[in-house]
């Protein structure tokens, strides 16, 4: 029955392995008792498919039995011990009870390393598990060392095309995401794609979640049409493998979410944000890093449709939540904080914002380097609030920065590049420098229209921001042209 169960699991059938792995467990234990090692292995079998399936409560519960089980039967020092503590680890990991899983799998590696060496696939394993937990610690230098280790371990052992290897190289690529290294991300993904692909077929839940980083990556690009078909293709394929309200299902729905957002679709962004914060609250709590990710994510499109209140109010749960959770220094509360000064800049609460903006600018420098898209970000945001306060020589100091950094790290064609070339012509604009305004004005809405759609808010802004320089020039007849085309397209766009 377990060779069948475990079939049913490689090909993502999670609900036919339960069944099974339940009949099994509950044989075992009627034949052998509730100790016996082989109750015990059908106990962490059956722990892990509840794990797959987002049943975190479920299996803890069990992983806990199982680990303390074995603990009694063969002592804290055998390898068969080390296996339910690393998936207890990972359960924890996923119930974003960080320190906890840290200190699990910690305990795992070493003593994985001393008993089975450390080219042993279950230490590898160990390795890519810690690793994956410092990156949501936000400690990605750690994280990629380790990365790098169990990726080379493993194509060493297992060869390139082995499950275990795709793994490591899909789960070193999301740190070169996470640490703004895009186009290794990108190739490291495609291959990941390609490999699992080829093994386990395109209708295979593993499949999806190399679809759904290589998605990521796009969106971080600037390639939005593109991380849309992906999303959507992994959204389908887990809703219908999974269910609508797994974990994985939910992430996809948010990651959309957040494309549709930046595309300028709000209305559907909305929607799915409201769809995957309510799943997340209902399968993970209010309080769990997934949950606080929607509700952060949410508050940027209700601060975009100018809902400034409601914005607010969410930013300020989300960063009190990240705060509790992951500590003050974590890039996930910085961003937070980053969104929560955004919200303040709109409101006009400008002393308000500045002060977040220096604090979430210093830390995204100090864990991530002054040439991540983040620090870019934050020093972006500060620009607009220096100029909003009439601190134009600082703002434009700033925003030289972030559109020199974005254009080495993103290329001149990247919705963020374009977005600090605006800045910097409205900037241009305030001190009087009207023929550079127009230049950055020209190149920004040129861009614009190339990348986004002719009718997206970016766009129109572009537009707006040069017909506001031409009137300024007393170039009256090119500034109503402009302004006919602004009203002609925000027309066609509403129907």
């Amino acid at each position: 029955m377990s060779f069948v169960a475990s079939a049913y699991w490689r090909v993502g059938r999670y609900k036919e392995a339960e069944e099974l792995e339940v009949k099994a467990l509950a044989g075992r234990e009627r034949l052998l008792g509730p100790d016996h090692e082989d109750t015990l292995t059908s106990m962490n079998n059956l722990a892990i498919t509840y794990d797959k399936q987002g049943r975190l409560k479920e299996a803890e519960e069990l992983h806990l039995k199982a680990l303390a089980g074995r603990e009694r039967l063969l002592g804290l020092d055998h390898a068969d011990t080390l296996t339910p503590m690393n998936n207890l680890a990972t359960t924890y990991y996923k119930q974003g009870r960080l320190k906890e899983a840290e200190e699990l799998h910690l305990k795992a590696l070493a003593g994985r390393e001393r008993l089975l060496g450390p080219d042993h696939a279950d230490t590898l394993k160990s390795m890519n598990n810690l690793a994956i937990t410092y990156d949501e610690q936000g400690r990605l230098k750690e994280a990629e060392e380790l990365h790098l280790k169990a990726l080379a371990g493993r194509e060493r052992l297992l060869g390139p095309d082995h499950a275990d290897t795709l793994k490591s190289m899909n789960n070193l690529a999301i740190t070169y995401d996470e640490q703004g290294r895009l186009k290794e991300a990108e190739e490291l993904h495609l291959k990941a794609l390609a490999g699992r692909e080829r093994l386990l077929g395109l209708d295979h839940a593993d499949t999806l979640t190399p679809m759904n980083n290589l998605a990521s990556t796009y969106y971080k690009q600037g390639r939005l049409k593109e991380a849309e078909e992906q999303h959507l293709k992994a959204l389908a394929g887990r809703e219908r493998l999974l269910g609508p309200d797994h974990a994985d299902t939910l992430k996809s729905m948010n990651n959309l979410a957040i494309t549709y957002d930046e595309q300028g679709r709000l209305k559907e962004a909305e929607e799915l944000h409201l769809k995957a914060l309510a799943g997340r609250e209902r399968l993970l709590g209010l309080d769990h890093a997934d949950t606080l990710t929607s509700m952060n994510n949410l508050a940027i499109t209700y601060c975009k449709q100018g809902r400034l209140k409601e914005a607010e109010e969410l930013d300020l749960k989300a960063l009190a939540g990240r705060e509790r959770l992951l500590g003050p220094d974590h890039v996930h509360t910085l961003t937070s904080m980053n969104n929560l000064a955004v919200t303040y800049d709109e409101q006009g609460r400008y002393k308000e914002a500045e002060e977040l903006e220096l604090k979430a600018l210093a830390g995204r420098e100090r864990l991530l380097g002054p040439d991540h898209v983040d620090t870019l970000e934050s020093m972006n945001n500060l620009a607009i609030t220096y100029r909003k306060q009439g601190r134009l020589k600082e703002a434009e100091e700033l925003h030289l920065k972030a559109l020199a950094g974005r254009e080495r790290l993103l290329g001149t064609d990247h919705a963020d590049t374009l977005t600090s070339m605006n800045n910097l012509a409205s900037t241009y604009y305030k001190q009087g420098r009207l023929k550079e305004a127009e230049e950055q004005h020209l190149k920004a809405l040129a861009g614009r229209e190339r990348l986004l759609r002719t009718d997206h808010a970016d766009t129109l802004t572009s537009m707006k921001n040069l017909a506001i320089t031409y009137r300024k020039q007393g170039r009256l007849k090119e500034a109503e042209d402009l302004e006919s085309v602004i009203l002609s397209r925000k027309s066609r766009g509403a129907h």
